[in-house]
């Protein structure tokens, strides 16, 4: 006995599940009038008729408009189900049209994911095309396959691409002749298909993928433009409101970068396919742009603030008297009028404060006095003092010398204060 399988397709309210009764014979599926179905589910019906076995998988009606990629899981999800049911393949897979009814945006989107979803020839290889609602055809003067091929627009493409295997069928007749004229129309234009098959299911995989790039790409690029719009506006923030240092505003721009790169990266591994809409990779280098140019200015600002203090430091350590006059903490230095330096200025290498006095006989340049002060502001000067002594000290901080009362004996003369002990 000769064993036809039939899947049946199409979107809601068309009367599939209606048409499943008709094929079987009986009331097997469960039809509704809503045109939201109530059953996610594949079902399969199995009857005797005109001498051979019909199986019909019924799954529930499309409703898509390919902007969601569940719909497309879900859908595949019924396929591989119903292939489950029927392992031997499908006779024919039958798309249900309502006839009087216009062909619709849904009808051509509900199309494009049949064939994405079981391979780009099964309409034109394995699928026949069913109009219900027969019972509202009046064209008496002409044959209902003359009224297919006299359609215009987009459904004319579709019933040129399944090559007019298409059929009326009136499921409300209760004419046993009529119900078994429509049958067998049916079973004849089986001879002209070709049996589809779960290895047809599993070579189809690539376009299941092209389509869900398709249908991710614009959530993916919404998800860019957002991330690029928040990160610009971060830039923007740096650039106005910025107060800290500029090693710290390189630090935060680092980051910044290192965020940009982990993105870009994860985006280029969704398989992103351009179409109408602005193009996230655009957004992305002239970003990575951006901030380029940004990190580079501050790298030269860094680079010339570290050469302005270089070059500070070189002229204090040079000529001392040029030194800062607001340092951390200031002494005051008093000399004696023989002095060659001017005793009034202060320096920035002292720690700590210390009053300094001097002798009025210092007769040479106290050379080593400025440039060998530091945190014990231990002074000396130059050989020639007027005072022979074997290690002559014209300027003494008194402050060390005070503290230091056992190693040192400070005399105050004519010529000035002095320690006695060097």
């Amino acid at each position: 006995m000769n064993q036809l399988n039939f899947l049946l397709i199409g979107t809601s309210g068309n009367g599939i599940s209606s048409l499943g009764n008709t094929l079987l014979g009986q009331k097997y599926f469960k039809t509704s009038n809503n045109l939201l179905s109530t059953d996610c589910i594949a079902v399969k019906g199995v009857s005797h008729r005109e001498d051979c076995i019909i199986t019909v998988v019924d799954i529930p009606g499309i409703d898509t408009d390919n902007k969601n990629i569940d719909a497309l899981k879900s859908f595949k999800a019924l396929i591989q189900e119903a292939l489950r049911l029927c392992e031997d393949g499908f006779t024919a897979i039958v798309f249900v049209l309502q006839f009087c009814s216009r062909y619709t945006r849904q009808e051509q989107e509900t199309l494009k994911l049949i064939k994405a979803t079981l391979g780009e020839g099964v309409i034109a290889k394995s699928t026949i095309c069913v109009f219900t609602h027969g019972d509202l055809y009046k064209h008496e003067t002409e044959s209902f396959e003359t009224w297919c091929r006299s359609q215009k627009g987009n459904i004319q493409n579709f019933l040129t691409e399944c090559n007019y295997r298409c059929l009326l069928f009136d499921n409300k007749t209760k004419d046993d002749l009529d119900q078994q004229k429509q049958l067998q129309k049916l079973l004849d234009l089986t001879d002209q298909t070709d049996r589809y098959s779960l290895n047809q299911f599993l070579s189809a995989e690539k376009e299941r993928k092209s389509l869900e790039n398709e249908i991710s790409s614009p959530i993916l690029a919404q998800e860019a433009s957002m991330f690029v719009s928040d990160m610009q506006t971060k830039l923007k923030s740096l650039e106005d409101e910025w107060t800290g240092s500029n090693k710290d505003k390189l630090d935060l721009l680092s980051k910044y970068q290192e965020e940009l790169q982990t993105y870009e990266s994860s985006f280029s591994n969704k398989h992103f396919k351009p179409g109408k809409y602005l193009n996230p990779f655009d957004s992305i280098n002239l970003l990575k742009q951006n901030i380029q140019t940004k990190l580079k200015l501050v790298e030269s600002e860094i680079l010339l603030e570290n050469l302005n203090e270089s070059k500070n430091n070189r002229s204090i350590h040079d000529n001392p008297a040029n030194a800062s006059t607001t340092p951390e903490v200031k002494s005051s230095l008093e000399m004696s009028e023989s002095g060659y330096y001017n005793p009034t200025k202060t320096s920035n290498t002292f720690k700590k404060t210390s009053s300094l006095e001097t002798s009025e006989s210092c007769y040479d340049n106290p050379t080593k006095t400025c440039t060998t002060l530091e945190k014990k502001s231990s002074l000396e000067t130059s050989e020639s003092c007027h005072f022979k002594i074997k290690k002559r000290q014209c300027f003494i901080c008194i402050s060390y010398c005070n503290k230091n009362s056992d190693s040192l004996d400070l005399v105050k003369t004519e010529k000035g204060i002095i320690c006695t002990k060097l």
